[in-house]
Parts: C-alpha cells; structure tokens; sequence
C-alpha cells in the first residue's frame, strides 16, 4: 500500500537523497554532467532544501511503500510559486518517483494529494512547469487534464532550456476530505438536510439537534485524519459546505472486506449539478486503492423519492425485496433497500 505523509525538517538527508536521486535519473542522460552537477548542487543542498520546507507556502509530501521512500511531491502556492502568471492557483512543482516504482500509479497517487491540498486551500487552478523534451511527463499530465497554456525559460548549470506551462482549472464544486474545522459547517448541513428531507435519514432532526457539543463532536472526530473512515465534503466556490458523504470502512478482522456509506446529502442549491456523483466518484476513487476491500454496502430509503436508481447507475446491486416498514419518520412508514457494490 503507498503511503503520502508530510515531511518533517528531521528528514532534510532523505529529501535530499531522493531528489537528487530521482532528478539526475530523469535527466542526466540528457544533459551535460557539469550542468546537471551544478544544478544539483544548489537547488538540493541542505541549507536550500531547508530554507523551501520552512516556507509557510511550500508543501512537501513523501511516497512510502513498506516504510521505504520511493517519490516525492512539492507544491507552492502564493509567493512561493516560481511563476505568478495566474491567480489563486497552486503549483506543482516536483513530482519524482524512483524508477522501479514507476508504472504502478505511485506518480498519480502524488498528483491526488495536490489535487487534495488545491481542494482544502479553495484553489481555482493548479499549474506546472514540464521540459518541452520530457513527452513522457508531458502524456501524463495531459491525461490528468492539464492543458498547455505558455511557455517559460529554465536555467539548468548554464544550459537555458524552455518549459511548457500546463494548467488545469478545478471545477465549480470542490471535494475535499473534512477535518476538525469543519465541524459546524457539517452539523448546520446535516441539520438542514434533515429537516429538508427528512425521508432520506434513519436519524432524525430532533435528536440530531438535541446532541450536545461533545457528543456531536465525538462522532465527528472518529471520522478525522483517517485512510478507511471518511467525510467527504463539496464545497462551492465561496467555500460554503453544499454536500457530504460519509464512508467507513469495518474494523472487524471477519469483516474487513466491506465498508459502508452512512449518509450523503446535497444541498437543493447544487442539485442538477452532478455533485452527488462527484462526491461518490471520489469514494469509490479512495476505497478502490485500499488492500483486501471488496465491497460496500448501503441502505436507501423509499418515501416519496429514492436515490437506489442514482446507486445502480455507480454499480451497487440490490440485494432482494424491499425491507417493509424498516422507518416510521413523522408517523409515515418508510420501507428500505438494501444494495451493495462489489468491486471485480
């Protein structure tokens, strides 16, 4: 499984290694050894890799495969960018992976962490610098979106080279995992949705609001800064909270196999927008990477609408006939579906 953590200022000597490793295989071959020593020489050394990893506007993150390192992202946003071309955006400006993990998606693991931290900053746009000659980096990006929009010079030694700038303008509806901050904004939106559509929820408005503080955000936090139990948000481009989707992975060694979606609401103001199914792709994008998980399940409520022909579209089967009665919500019976995905 490939891990994406932060790098601490303690892991200098192994930023250090990887990047002048991963660089020098990338391009040694070709350009001219003392060009390529000098750059390495200044643009890896300790006190220049320090200075970047203390900047409040860079962001660095390792690839760990078994505990060993095997690539490594850098982000900028702000003044930190090498270019200012555009505004409110992030830049890419190093993705490296060593060459024997190379081809098993470890670089697009990489791209989905920026993808991920351009989400969380409510970033419209997110851009790089790739060598014109670099076609294999270039089909990548490309594949991912990206779009070449300029051009601009790179000095490598004394060899002045020429850049393809590339963009990707993230869409109108951002999706992005929640954390603590985000608690009142989720609790007002799961309020709302109760009350909105209270023939979708097993939980009901009167006793959602009638949890204390701590209570709510005992089971909020259970779901924070986890791999296998999540809340994805959708967030517009004020970023107010419009979405959610709640998944959890069972922690039970029988039961590993399977996780559940406990609830995903959106708000009126997104409907139509493909944001239920923007939240779901994402899901599926993150549980489809875990090890051994093979299935996930749901209920859906049948009242006067009913989301399971939304579920089928994705993939999920249903599993036999209507559970009659399952719900009495506002003193109105509402049967309940039981449906299931499998991955093949």
């Amino acid at each position: 499984m490939i891990k994406i953590r932060s790098i601490s200022k303690n892991e200098l000597p192994e930023l250090q290694h990887l990047g002048k490793t991963t660089f020098l295989q990338a391009f040694g071959e070709a350009n001219d050894p003392q060009d390529m020593q000098e750059y390495l020489d200044k643009h890896f050394s300790i006190a220049h890799l320090k200075k970047e990893l203390e900047n409040k506007d860079s962001h660095f993150f390792f690839a760990e495969s078994d505990g060993k390192i095997i690539g490594y992202l850098k982000l900028n946003k702000g003044a930190a960018q090498t270019d200012h071309k555009l505004q409110n955006a992030l830049e890419v400006e190093r993705i490296y992976v060593l060459p024997e993990f190379q081809g098993k998606r470890v670089g697009q693991q990489l791209f989905n962490k920026a993808l991920e931290v351009a989400n969380g900053f409510g970033i419209n746009t997110i851009w790089l610098g790739v060598w014109e000659k670099n076609t294999k980096a270039i089909r990548f990006y490309e594949r991912n979106g990206f779009k070449i929009f300029d051009k601009h010079s790179f000095l490598l030694g004394k060899d002045l080279q020429e850049d393809l700038m590339m963009k990707l303008d993230l869409p109108e509806i951002q999706i992005r995992q929640l954390n603590l901050d985000h608690a009142p904004a989720f609790q007002a939106l799961k309020l709302f949705g109760l009350q909105e559509s209270p023939f979708s929820f097993s939980d009901s408005y009167e006793d959602e609001n009638n949890k204390s503080k701590n209570d709510f955000l005992k089971e909020f936090e259970q779901f924070m800064e986890h791999e296998e139990r999540f809340i994805l948000g959708a967030f517009d481009q004020k970023n107010e909270l419009k979405g959610y989707v709640i998944f959890k992975r069972d922690a039970r060694s029988n039961s590993r196999h399977k996780a559940m979606i406990h609830n995903m609401y959106t708000h009126p103001d997104v409907r139509g927008k493909r944001v239920g199914k923007a939240l779901m792709q994402m899901v599926l994008d993150r549980a489809k990477r875990m090890p051994d998980l093979e299935q996930i399940h749901l209920w859906v409520l049948h009242a006067d609408t009913s989301a399971s022909g939304f579920y089928a579209k994705l993939g999920f089967e249903r599993q036999g006939p209507y559970v009659k009665k399952d719900q009495k919500i506002l003193g109105r019976w509402v049967d309940a579906e039981y449906m299931v995905l499998y991955f093949k």
